[in-house]
């Protein structure tokens, strides 16, 4: 009993300390630098001036929203990660060096940047890019959201705002020595927080859907087409997941955002799941003269709800050219989660073209995972 108390006693005191020198980091910073003030700054500022990578002004301020540049940027992570630099030569600018090491270490590739130069603000992406590289994370795919995915599900880049990634908005100092404490971490063996919200974006924008990040399927590749006949092909682009039992999930703040009919139940909607379906149709022939709604053609497999919004997909046959809007069903979140979890009786996500056959899956089979 008495070995048990001191156990926990210890573990106690342990976590005490911890959140103390956080603490204590975090408000260093502020002591040093006024202008630091948003809670998230602090701590990653402090460490990276106590690392040596950085520092303030000589107004004493950090300036943690002033944009920077690729060069400052690949400065400061070769700094961080004492990559071995070498010697100015003759006409060299002051970054060829860090450039030069980074590219050696395989955290830059000089096909990276096709447009500006080492003196243009880096972005979100082009930060996420080098950091997967720092970090040792593998991208399954090169492609940009391929990376920005990568970066993302091991914690190195969160949103700006729940679920806003920014790609391509300008890095600041802040943003920059925050990544760059990650890397670090990251390095050094710690598993890092994914932000689930900026995860779920981040696989829509590099796949155009979140299908894997919600239930872990794998998805089919996105956009494709559903060919109605000769002159009528509805177009697939995205299929997105949004958790309405989650008031702060952004892709239930979007669909609410549509404006949700009251014949959809609402009371229901919002213990449910929504599958929104983006499609476009596409009419190259003129002369029906009728004004479709996308329910008469497609419907998703299953017993859903369907769920009417103002971004509903109708469309004029009578005139050609393309219309493009959402299509959104539903099901119960409890029951959905326990088909997730069974071992034989997971859901297959479709889309089943009505009163003629044709099935078009969302996904890879989920039992051959």
């Amino acid at each position: 009993m008495i070995k048990t108390k001191l156990l926990i006693l210890s573990a106690f005191m342990t976590m005490t300390a911890c959140t103390s020198q956080a603490g204590g980091i975090a408000n260093a910073a502020s002591a040093r630098f006024p202008d630091v003030t948003a809670q998230w700054q602090k701590e990653p500022v402090s460490r990276a001036v106590q690392h040596g990578y950085v520092d303030g002004y000589e107004d004493g301020t950090f300036r943690p929203d002033l944009s920077v540049t690729r060069a400052e940027f690949v400065k400061m992570i070769d700094s961080a990660l004492k990559l071995p630099l070498a010697k100015f030569a003759a006409g060299d600018n002051w970054y060829t060096p860090y450039v030069n090491a980074a590219a050696a270490a395989g955290i830059h590739r000089w096909e990276d940047f096709t447009t500006g130069d080492w003196n243009t603000p880096i972005s979100r992406r082009e930060i996420a890019r080098m950091a997967v590289r720092a970090a040792g994370v593998k991208a399954g795919d090169e492609s940009d959201g391929g990376v920005m995915y990568a970066a993302v599900k091991a914690g190195l880049i969160q949103g700006i705002a729940p679920g806003v990634l920014a790609p391509e908005e300008k890095t600041t100092r802040a943003q920059s020595v925050t990544l760059i404490e990650r890397i670090l971490s990251a390095k050094a063996g710690k598993e890092l927080p994914a932000d689930k919200y900026a995860l779920s974006q981040a696989e829509i924008d590099w796949r155009g859907t979140n299908l894997f990040t919600r239930f872990g399927y794998e998805p089919v590749k996105l956009p494709f087409d559903i060919p109605w006949d000769d002159s009528l092909t509805f177009t697939v682009h995205e299929f997105i997941i949004a958790d309405m039992t989650d008031p702060d999930d952004p892709l239930a703040q979007m669909v609410r955002g549509w404006g949700i009919h009251e014949r959809s139940h609402l009371d229901k909607v919002n213990e449910s799941y929504v599958f929104a379906y983006k499609i476009s149709a596409n009419n190259r022939a003129a002369g029906r003269g009728t004004i479709h709604s996308m329910w008469g053609y497609l419907h998703q497999g299953g017993s859903y709800g369907t769920v009417f919004t103002k971004q509903d997909v109708y469309f004029d046959d009578s005139q050609i050219g393309t219309t493009t809007g959402w299509m959104c069903f539903q099901k119960e979140k409890k029951l959905v989660d326990e088909w997730i979890a069974s071992e034989n009786r997971k859901p297959y996500f479709t889309l089943e073209k009505i009163n003629v056959s044709g099935t078009y899956h969302m996904h890879e089979d989920p039992y051959k995972r």
